[in-house]
């Protein structure tokens, strides 16, 4: 969550550079883990 809120990341860098290799995983993953999708922390 930090790379997205704090260093203003897009989910793409968020996933790649949290080791996913592709952002539906990465979404998949955050949203089960936060229990909200990683484009609505953006917002």
């Amino acid at each position: 969550m930090n790379l997205l809120v704090n260093m203003n990341k897009s989910v793409s860098e968020a996933a790649f550079d949290s080791g996913f290799e592709n952002t539906s995983h990465f979404s998949r993953s955050f949203k089960q883990l936060f229990g909200v999708a990683p484009t609505a922390v953006k917002q």
